[in-house]
């Protein structure tokens, strides 16, 4: 008889919020999922998940499966699939960093990112802009475990509002509170 063994996981678990089916791993490691109440496909890569919608109906039977190394969506109600991968999702380490580029054309640019320690697709868009945009700033809303290189740096240790009033404080973007004086701290309730 055969031992069974118990593997521990190998990373957080993530979770689309609703009944998957079909779990596909692509030849690049990621994981394809389809999720039939929303007619989207999740797609796990680097433990973040991003979302391809409109690969089938809301409420339609789908199915994700391999076409050689190409990860396919199918619509199976519909009688429709789409090719998946690098092309269907809009948020590529490359395109969003271009958009972003464009966006900032012309303008002053900060980055603002939170872990980027744990997730390696953030970590890649921002040592893009900062490759094109070596004056950029970057904002840490989470722990500061990974520092990019040649940049300005704002750690605000939390994403808690007011560490984001405080990190646009010290940018000089948001007004910094007057401080009350001796007249009006005296008449404050106690």
């Amino acid at each position: 008889m055969a031992e069974r063994i118990s593997l521990p996981p190998i990373g957080p678990a993530v979770s689309v919020g609703s009944r998957i089916v079909t779990p596909v791993v692509a030849p690049d490691g990621s994981l394809y999922v389809g999720v039939p109440k929303t007619g989207a496909v999740g797609r796990v890569r680097d433990g973040l998940l991003t979302s391809i919608p409109g690969v089938a109906a809301p409420g339609h039977q789908m199915a994700v499966v391999l076409a050689g190394s190409q990860p396919v969506g199918a619509d199976l109600t519909a009688g429709v699939v789409r090719p998946l991968g690098v092309g269907a999702v809009a948020g590529e380490p490359a395109q969003a960093a271009d958009g972003a580029l464009a966006a900032a054309a012309g303008r002053p640019l900060a980055v603002v990112v939170r872990d980027a320690h744990r997730y390696p697709a953030a970590r890649d868009v921002v040592t893009r802009l900062l490759a094109a945009r070596p004056d950029a700033v970057v904002v840490e809303m989470g722990l500061p475990v990974w520092q990019p290189p040649h940049a300005v740096h704002v750690a605000t240790y939390g994403a808690a509002r007011i560490s984001g009033l405080a990190a646009a404080e010290i940018l000089g973007l948001a007004p910094r509170p007057t401080p009350l004086s001796p007249a009006d701290r005296a008449s404050r309730p106690k």
